[in-house]
Order: structure tokens, then sequence, then C-alpha cells
């Protein structure tokens, strides 16, 4: 193992550069997935490689580049005269046109890649970051919470906050924060972290920098505080139906209500004696059709006489009481006036019988809920 070259290994020349180096290893692992030998091969390249000292002694150790081929012509023979191009003259100017950014409008130079103003990769068929995914059937991406795609082309694709094929402008994401790598004909993903500041997280497991992790389609990733989950190409290339919300529910002895206090949802939310399950499913008593920070059981609130109780049911954005986020699975007990934060939106338990004075409803958009755990209802 030790006897290859190690420039072979990752397909590269010796003159290649640490991202270079970087994106071949990417590629050479799902190469060599189900090869030991050739796994093991790759990994010791990265390894001498990425290190600067390792791979200058390395270097010395290789033999010296072969000479240039003699040329085909002798030199003793004359020479014809070679064309010359003809230059503008100083006072003659060439009319170049510029590239205007397809994120921020700002009309860039002739020849420039990225962006000078927000460092949008200019060249290649990547579309606008917002394009909607039904505009890229024939390819995978990725989604954020506010449903703004990031379309990923075959090979590997760079992640960071500056001058980055997915270009996610937040303060949490670092300048180079990863790589994603998309093997077209085996239809596979995998992602590493470059050494970001804030790290990446896949379905919730935090990252080694520098190692591969396969990735699937559905899968949450993190990166920082951004939240984004994969998508397939099929999945973009299928229309999808709206489905129609259920019907509202007819309650008619109600005992409470939860009132809308902020964002956005139903206005009221009738309560009843027993369990009142909420989420996204129509199977829920309680259904919030429209608000993908729901899951589908997100939580429930039992009334049992004059007790009631909150549980929160496992979700993945998570419930608040009073600011305050639960617990998963543990009960606690909720009274007249309590407020609930509940996916987008935030609702104050209201009592029958108790008189209170209304209030305004507050649409300041979705609740950002703790970012480290953000990510789409299940």
């Amino acid at each position: 193992m030790d006897s290859k070259n190690h420039y072979d290994v990752l397909k590269i020349a010796q003159s290649a550069t640490e991202d270079e180096i970087r994106s071949a290893y990417v590629m050479a692992l799902q190469e060599a997935l189900g090869d030991k030998e050739h796994f093991d091969a790759v990994k010791l390249a990265f390894e001498v490689l990425s290190d600067a000292d390792r791979r200058a002694e390395y270097d010395k150790g290789l033999a010296p580049p072969r000479a240039p081929a003699p040329l085909a012509e002798s030199l003793d023979e004359p020479q014809p005269r070679r064309q010359t191009q003809r230059l503008p003259r100083p006072d003659t100017t060439m009319a170049l046109a510029t590239t205007m950014c397809p994120v921020c409008g700002y009309q860039n130079p002739p020849g420039e890649d990225y962006c000078a103003e927000c460092g949008r990769l200019l060249s290649g068929t990547q579309p606008a970051i917002g394009t909607p995914p039904e505009q890229a059937v024939s390819r995978p991406y990725l989604e954020d919470l506010m449903g703004r795609s990031f379309p990923l082309k075959p090979g590997v694709n760079t992640v960071g906050r500056e001058n980055a094929e997915i270009l996610i402008a937040d303060k949490t994401i670092s300048r180079r924060q990863g790589l994603i790598a998309y093997d077209e004909e085996r239809n596979i993903f995998s992602i590493v972290d470059t050494g970001s500041t804030n790290g990446t997280a896949v379905n919730g497991r935090l990252l080694r920098p520098q190692n591969p992790h396969p990735v699937h389609p559905g899968d949450e990733i993190l990166f920082g505080s951004v939240s984004l989950r994969l998508y397939g190409a099929r999945e973009a290339a299928v229309p999808v139906e709206k489905a129609t919300p259920p019907p509202p529910r007819e309650v008619k002895n109600p005992v409470a209500t939860l009132t809308l206090i902020r964002g956005t949802g139903p206005s009221e939310l009738f309560l009843e004696n027993g369990v009142n399950t909420i989420g996204r499913l129509p199977d829920n008593v309680l259904c919030l059709f429209d608000d993908r920070y729901i899951s589908g059981f997100h939580a429930q609130i039992v009334v049992d006489g004059s007790l009631y109780r909150l549980i929160d049911l496992n979700s993945t954005n998570g419930t608040l009481l009073n600011g305050i986020r639960l617990t998963p699975s543990e009960e606690i007990s909720i009274s007249d006036g309590d407020e609930i934060a509940l996916g987008s939106a935030e609702y104050r338990l209201d009592v029958a019988g108790t008189e209170r004075a209304a209030e305004p409803i507050q649409d300041d958009g979705p609740l950002l809920l703790d970012p480290s755990d953000g990510g789409l209802g299940a």
C-alpha cells in the first residue's frame, strides 16, 4: 500500500492545491467503498498530502519529473516565421459585457467567476438562491426551512459563506464550511466538514472534520445553525399535488381554547375533556395542517376536569411553555393564561369561564426556536 504513488491514488497532479486534494479525496473515497485495500490507500494518501510537512518530505522521495519530449524538427533547420496576433492600439477600447449577479444584481467586470459584492458563483449552470425545486427537476437539491432550494451539480459542491457553490449567507457558517459530493452515476451522496468553526451535523450527529459521511435524500443537514434537507432529483421531477386540508372538527363541549397571540395559524383551537393531540397529520384532534414547522404528532394536552397537562411528543422543533423548552415525553401542568409555542405560532390557554381582555395578534413570521435542533417537522 505504501508503494503506491499518493498522487496517482487521488488522481491528481503533483502541483495540486489544498482544495484540489480535498475534493479528490472525497470522490476517491466514494469509488473505494467496498474495497478495503483501496480505501486504506486513499486515506493514507490524503493524510500525507494534506499535511504540508509530510507532503514536502514525501515529494523529496519522488522521481524527478520526466524531461519534455524533444521537438520533432531539428533546431539546425530554419524555422518558419511565426505569425503574431495584432494587438489593439492603446487608444482603442474593446466592448466587453459585464456579468450581473443573479442574487444581488451587482454588475461584475468581465471574466469574474464570483460576484464581488456577495461572493455568489457566476459561472456554471447553478440557478440563483431561492429557485423553486420544479425549475431544477434534473438535479438533487438542498432545501432550507424557508423553502429556498440549492441545486447540486455532479461532483463536488463547495459549501460556505463566501465564494461557494452552495452559498449560505449566515454568520454561523464558515467561509469554507464543507463539501457535498454527488456521484450522479451511482446516485450516492457524501458530505465533509472542512474544519468549520461551528461544525456540521447530519440527523443530529456532529461530524468529525475532514471525514466523509454518507447522506441520503430525506436527511437533515445542519451547517452551523442553518438546517437544510436533502432531496433527490426524482423527487423534484415529479409534480406533487397539494393535499387537501381536513375539514374543521366540530367541538360540542369545549372546556378551554388555545388562542393565537403570535405568528400564523388558526385563530382558535378548542380543547375538550380527554387527550387532545396536536400535529400536522389529519389524525390529530387539533390538526395544524399548513404549518411546516409542526411534526406529524407534535404535542398533546390532556384535560382531566380542572387539571391540564402538556406533553411534547418528541417533536423535531420542540414545544415551548412560557418561553421554556419542554423535555420530550415529560408531562407538565399548565393553567389559564400560559403561553404555548407550537411550530410557527404561539397560543395562550384560555380556560372556559375566565374573562380576559382581547389582545392583538402579532404576526412576526415563523418562530425561530433553538437553531441547533431546528428542522422540518417529522
